[in-house]
């Protein structure tokens, strides 16, 4: 039956495909009237400088181009007669032209364009945001993200090296400022994004499931975020995908342990276009020359695949269909105390959205419609769990900018929740040994959540502006709604530096099978937290540094109870500072990097397991690391040859120890513990190097090889410590991710 519907919805996404093929090109033929004509050119600044992500279009119409990083652009134009093209920036006063075209010339038209009368300009209230992509504000470009030691081009690991997430392991989860990984939302164009990682563990995962080229930009913001990215306990990750492309291009890697193909298919120039890529991993050779492949029963293997259609039919129409599918299979011995097993895990992960903009003037509408659907299988002992979660979700924003100093934001979203269990579990938690005692489940949970927010940007005066806003969320599991303000402010005291202040309230809903009445309770009420931020921001040329204190409170955590049922009688806290500085960026000059420090205090309630029952202990978080510190350099050695590290500091993560045991009737034992987190791992230490060459063998084309080495000097981390059968001892669990070594060439074709 689920093959069946799935069927289905592919059929009928293969017939939209088509239609929308035929429609434009239809139109287009319609439009056609002879050889196009050819409008290319330059747009520079008052110093006469390149502006990069300048837009160049013909007026009242879709017809038009960005410009690269040397403020070049060329588009070509299926009409003749006198036509207005119009040169924008942000920050910049809009220039036009007039032109006469006939067909099939070439015409060149440079644009000069003027700096805004507005001496201080616009204050962008973010709070604590840090960018991926391409244009103003921009944290890191995508090169850097592709090129950063360590983080094997994957987003979230890039991630892990700003201010505010700690490092938990080596894996991709992001552990924001005292937060479970949890406590994050994730957003693609829209869209929920419930299960974001590949090879999911407690602690998130290996990497990210959404690829860095899927995506046109990134806004990770590690607290205070405005009310239109909804509710979480700690942070927020939005993600642009990829619009219209400009051109048709390939590109393809091949590496020691994976290999992908992709491009962007300009089908209708500025009307049709797509994306498309496919990876397969293959991690057998790529962990036998590293001397682990005996740590696994069956080595790490995933597929993803993704299909991107844009449409833009109508001045200021966009439409949008983004589908995304990633399998990931492991097999890998992980020992516990009452069984020693190998731990097989199957996942399946698709994402469809469709999304439409919608521009009028000062308006601008977006509305999708989304599933996330994925799927679980677990092998493990007498553990055996099939897992399935469905995200629905309807959503629709609205934007108003009336004039310069007022904008107005608001939006409504729908999103149904569920969650599906078959399969054997153990009787007692933790003990997995297929001879111990097992019960049977085959249960199903699902919950509906609405929810609402109104929100205004106002430029009080020029140095000054505010961000109001109020959300309302309501679930009907719990039939319990939320009304949460969010406040922010920021001073600019020059064109380069700035001055924030920050504070909100966020609430978070269990998830629907935490209202089951066996080990869940159906009366949970949402979690709530507290943010107050305070910042500071110099940004100069080549050189960006950020301060920033803050205090996040939190209550009605869930927690577990003395019955082992679920409650809301957890509470806590989390307090610290983070640093960022950054020079440069990538190849701009002959060296660029940044550096990142996080001095954390987190605090929670927890339920410790004595000899007898159950008690509270308010205790350092599991997530508390005191110290995170990372350094990333990148420098040019010679030609087009370059290289970068990456070293990784923080403290260990505490731990609760087990003090003593109790044995069951089967001679089985469970473990007494000692006061909770009240021991740390050994401090974490991590080297990473790479080396990359910038090749161009003809015109449009494009070959980058590269190699690394991860944890250079070999540094033998301990995850965590491993007992024996009654707990009497206990020996360290090394990380997985001793010196690793890679390699692999890109090459890149533009048509």
């Amino acid at each position: 039956m689920f093959y069946e519907s799935n069927r289905g919805s592919y059929l009928l996404f293969l017939l939209l495909t088509v239609g929308l093929i035929t429609c434009f090109s239809n139109v287009s033929r319609a439009q056609h009237n002879g050889s196009p004509t050819e409008i290319t050119g330059e747009v520079t600044g008052e110093e006469n400088e390149s502006l990069y992500l300048a837009h160049v279009m013909i007026k009242g119409s879709t017809m038009g181009d960005v410009t690269n990083q040397q403020g070049q652009y060329k588009f070509k134009v299926d009409t003749v007669g006198t036509v207005t093209v119009v040169a924008s920036m942000v920050g910049y006063k809009s220039t036009e032209k007039k032109i006469d075209l006939s067909s099939g010339e070439v015409i060149t038209l440079d644009f000069d364009l003027n700096v805004k009368s507005s001496s201080l300009g616009e204050a962008k209230v973010t709070a604590n945001a840090f960018t991926t992509g391409a244009g103003e504000g921009v944290t890191l470009s995508p090169t850097e993200v592709v090129t950063t030691p360590g983080a094997a081009a994957d987003i979230f690991r890039a991630l892990k090296t700003f201010p505010g997430v700690s490092n938990i392991d080596e894996g991709s989860g992001l552990f924001v400022r005292g937060g479970n990984v949890n406590e994050v939302s994730f957003i693609l164009g829209q869209a929920s994004v419930v299960h974001p990682y590949k090879y999911e563990t407690p602690t998130g995962g290996v990497f990210g499931t959404i690829p860095p080229f899927l995506v046109s930009g990134t806004h990770f913001s590690t607290g205070g975020f405005s009310a239109k990215y909804g509710n979480a306990l700690s942070a927020v990750l939005a993600m642009e995908s990829k619009g219209m492309p400009n051109n048709t291009s390939f590109n393809t890697n091949i590496g020691i342990g994976a290999f992908s193909a992709g491009g962007a298919v300009s089908i209708i120039p500025q009307k049709l276009g797509a994306h498309f890529s496919g990876n397969k991993s293959l991690t057998g050779f790529m962990f036998d020359l590293n001397g682990l492949a005996d740590e696994f029963r069956e080595t790490p293997r995933s597929k993803d695949g993704n299909l991107s259609i844009i449409a833009k039919p109508a001045h200021g129409t966009t439409i949008k269909l983004f589908n995304y599918l990633n399998t990931s299979k492991v097999g890998v011995r992980v020992p516990q105390p009452s069984f020693d097993a190998i731990f097989r895990g199957d996942d399946q992960n698709r994402l469809h959205n469709l999304q439409w903009k919608q521009l009028w003037d000062e308006w601008l509408i977006k509305t999708s419609v989304s599933v996330n659907n994925y799927k679980k299988d677990q092998r493990y002992g007498g553990l055996v769990l099939d897992e399935e979660d469905r995200t629905y979700k309807f959503r629709s924003d609205v934007e108003f900018t009336p004039g310069q100093k007022v904008s107005w934001y608001g939006g409504f979203e729908w999103i149904r929740r569920e969650n599906n269990f078959l399969g054997e579990v153990p009787e007692r938690k933790g003990i997995l040994a297929p001879s111990a005692g097992f019960v049977s489940l085959d249960e199903k949970y699902a919950t509906d959540y609405v929810g609402g927010y109104l929100e205004t940007e106002y430029q009080l005066v020029p140095p000054l502006q505010l961000r109001l806003g109020v959300r309302a969320d309501y679930e009907d599991s719990s039939a319990k709604g939320t009304i949460d303000p969010r406040f922010s402010v920021t001073y600019r005291v020059s064109n380069t530096s700035s001055f924030r202040l920050a504070t909100g309230r966020y609430h978070q809903y269990a998830e629907p099978f935490q209202y089951n009445t066996v080990s869940g309770n159906k009366d949970l009420r949402p979690q709530e937290a507290w943010h107050y931020i305070a910042g500071y921001e110099y940004k100069k040329d080549l050189y960006h540094l950020r301060l920033e204190g803050y205090y996040k409170s939190y209550d009605e955590l869930i927690i577990e109870g003395k019955k082992e049922e679920l409650n809301n009688t957890g509470y806590g806290e989390a307090y610290g500072a983070d640093v960022f500085f950054k020079y440069s960026d990538f190849m701009r000059t002959p060296f660029n990097g940044w550096i990142s420090y996080s001095f954390l205090r987190s605090k929670r309630l927890y339920p410790r397991q004595l000899q007898q029952g159950v008690e509270y202990e308010y205790a350092p978080s599991a997530f508390d690391i005191t110290h995170n510190l990372n350094v990333v350099g990148k420098a040019k050695i010679i030609g087009m040859l370059t290289g970068g590290i990456t070293y990784r500091y923080s403290t260990g993560r505490p731990f609760t120890p087990v003090i003593n045991a109790r044995a069951t009737s089967k001679n089985y034992y469970l473990p007494v513990e000692g006061a909770i987190h009240s021991e740390r791992l050994p401090n974490f230490h991590r080297m990473d190097v790479n080396l990359s060459y910038y090749w161009v063998p003809m015109k449009d084309w494009s070959v980058i090889f590269y190699a690394s080495v991860s944890n250079l000097l070999n540094h033998n981390n301990v995850m965590d410590y491993a007992y024996n059968n009654d707990y009497s001892k206990r020996k360290p669990v090394y990380s997985n991710y001793r010196r690793f070594v890679y390699a692999g060439a890109t090459v890149n074709i533009k048509l």
